[in-house]
């Protein structure tokens, strides 16, 4: 008679450690991290590459980068060896270094620019929409060391350790977008993923792929994650509403992924979809500050020119991320006196709500706007803040609040759902104050009360106690995370 099955608790529990993902090839899209701001889906990419790599599955990215020094032709006339030096020399230099969008500009010069270089992007595209049904296959590329050597410290590549392969399908991404605003009626994108028998692909942030192929012409499974449902609920997001609702219906009728609750309560509302499906699952995931990066930064003296004793507020700068509120709620209190300075990272945009932001700054010298950051300027920013505040409207998990009370950093946080998630873990709920509602006078007296707390119960050996504290929470939180996403790559493809 046969052994019976461990409860499926004990089960999930040895994922990790008994490697049931070895022999899996899993490939991981890598659409987040082409973008030139690595912000919070960039750092969970990073985060289920680490992850399934450590459950043992031979990890592969999915990019829609390609060679861009050579021609198609020229690279046809080299050796196959050397146009493979030189594709994968000319993706991993753009994952490194992105190129930035070009800022527009006023007027009627620009109108007549602006149609211009739409046509020339359009027209550089056609031929590639046309030839994707057709020219179906991907490019694989090995990794090389001898390519990766030049970037063997850059932050924004490390997951490349991890990383077995890239499969190269230039503007692919693009493809998969126009197959959600055309809802595949008259385009149908199939992408063959051949040389090597892939298992599954997984999706960082959901999207419309139409069919993913393997060799042997059989459809490849998707796990699709999804993050937030904010196109749809916030008139000033960039994205296109339709093209978002499609991709949300495209990932919902896979398997599918969650960060919070309430994502997926919301996301299954509008698609139709039945929470408790078996398979659809909530993936919490773990902190996002970089390792590395901690262990420099707590031997960094200063950084920047602000106070020793300074409110952090860490995220972009957008309205529903609540930044005016606080900053209103900061002058109006008795802090702006007392050296305690305001200190605001993430890229200030060229729209009104920037514009906004920095009129409420301009006459508080206390309040210091730094712009974008780098990891390692995040990590000081973090290991030797006052408090945190974190006055979103709204978000799809909340990683600055689980980032800053993972470290010990008292958090001040708005009451919504995705923050109580997370003020609900039993070792970080002490770092965590909800306020509710959004009058900045309500504010304002809780960030006083939080802050001199803070600051009569400081610690002398700060960063480091923090650091100490984050690495074994963070290490607690990601084995649940590699436990949990295990759990689901076995469901997706049949084997759980």
């Amino acid at each position: 008679m046969a052994n019976p099955l461990p409860p499926a608790n004990e089960f999930v529990a040895s994922l990790a450690e008994e490697k049931l993902l070895s022999g899996l090839k899993i490939v991981v899209t890598a659409l987040d991290l082409e973008q030139a701001e690595h912000r919070g889906i960039a750092y969970f990419s990073k985060s289920v590459i680490a992850a399934l790599a450590q459950q043992g599955a031979d990890i592969y990215l999915l990019t829609g980068l390609g060679a861009r020094r050579l021609s198609r032709g020229k690279l046809a006339s080299v050796s196959n060896y050397a146009s493979m030096l030189i594709t994968l020399a000319d993706i991993i230099d753009q994952l490194v270094c992105p190129d930035l969008p070009e800022k527009r500009k006023k007027g009627f010069r620009f109108s007549v620019n602006y149609f211009f270089n739409c046509a020339k992007k359009l027209i550089s595209i056609l031929p590639t929409v046309l030839a994707f049904p057709l020219a179906k296959k991907s490019s694989l590329l090995p990794i090389i060391d001898d390519v990766l050597s030049p970037y063997s410290y850059n932050e924004r590549i490390n997951y490349i350790g991890d990383i077995s392969g890239i499969f190269s399908a230039k503007k692919c991404y693009a493809v998969f977008s126009l197959c959600s605003a055309l809802r595949r009626r008259v385009l149908r994108p199939s992408l063959v993923l051949g040389d090597v028998k892939i298992d599954l692909l997984v999706t960082c942030s959901p999207l419309s792929t139409g069919e993913i192929r393997g060799s042997n012409g059989k459809n490849i499974p998707i796990l699709q994650i999804v993050h937030d449902m904010f196109t749809l609920e916030f008139a000033k997001h960039p994205d296109n509403p339709f093209r978002f609702y499609n991709r949300l219906v495209d990932a919902t009728r896979s398997d599918c992924l969650f960060v919070s609750e309430d994502t997926r309560n919301k996301v299954c509302r509008v698609t139709g979809r039945d929470p408790k499906d078996r398979h659809i699952a909530t993936l919490r995931q773990p902190p996002s500050l970089d390792i590395l990066c901690l262990n420099q930064a707590v031997g960094i003296p200063k950084f920047g020119e602000f106070s020793d004793r300074y409110i952090l507020f860490s995220s972009s700068i957008v309205a529903r991320k609540g930044l005016d509120l606080l900053i209103k709620a900061y002058l109006n209190s008795s802090l702006v006196n007392q050296g305690i300075d305001l200190v605001i990272a993430g890229k200030l945009h060229d729209d009104p709500y920037g514009q906004r932001i920095t009129g409420l700054c301009k006459s508080a010298p206390q309040i210091k706007l730094l712009g974008y950051v780098n990891e390692l300027e995040k990590s000081w920013l973090y290991l030797n803040a006052t408090l945190l505040v974190s006055p979103s409207l709204s978000e799809g998990f909340g990683i600055p609040v689980l980032d800053a009370a993972s470290m010990g950093l008292q958090v001040l946080a708005s009451d919504i759902p995705p923050h109580r998630e997370i003020a609900a873990i039993p070792s970080l709920k002490q770092a965590i104050e909800l306020v509710q509602g959004f009058e900045a006078s309500s504010w304002s007296t809780r960030l006083f009360e939080v802050c001199q707390r803070c600051i009569w119960g400081g610690d002398n050996a700060l960063p480091t106690s923090r650091m100490n504290r984050y690495l074994m929470l963070r290490e607690e939180f990601f084995q649940q995370f590699s436990r949990d996403l295990g759990s689901s790559v076995l469901r997706s493809i049949g084997q759980l």
